[in-house]
């Protein structure tokens, strides 16, 4: 167990508290497994101590999404921009092995992870 909030950043802006992040394998929900990076585990949940790390992924996220001209498989996706949620992990939790950082603190949850509230959300870049 980790004794240190946990955040997970994304581009999907439009969760709100009580909801649950499920992992991209999971297709059958209102998040429709969209806070997951394609290059991770579609079975796995990311999530960091790190707000900053979160925030950081959460742009990248959104830079991807941007980047397709806010569409995602040709659908719009409307309502989007990057946010951190701070979430509580429903499943087990264990270290990121594809995370290569060292000093980063790193996680993924098999299983899922149920937001608590939000810790960011915007853009930091160039505030467009």
């Amino acid at each position: 167990m980790i004794d240190e909030p946990l955040y997970h950043g994304t581009w999907a802006g439009w969760l709100r508290k009580g909801q649950i992040i499920r992992p991209s394998s999971d297709m059958r929900h209102e998040n429709f497994g969209l806070t997951n990076f394609r290059q991770s585990s579609p079975h796995h949940v990311y999530v960091t101590t790190n707000p900053e790390d979160a925030k950081w992924y959460a742009e990248q996220g959104y830079r991807n999404i941007d980047a397709m001209g806010h569409q995602l498989n040709g659908i719009p996706v409307l309502g989007t921009r990057p946010v951190v949620y701070r979430v509580q992990p429903r499943g087990t939790i264990e270290r990121d092995p594809s995370n290569d950082i060292q000093d980063r603190q790193s996680y993924r949850i098999l299983g899922t992870a149920k937001i608590l509230g939000r810790q960011w959300e915007g853009l930091t870049w160039d505030e467009h």
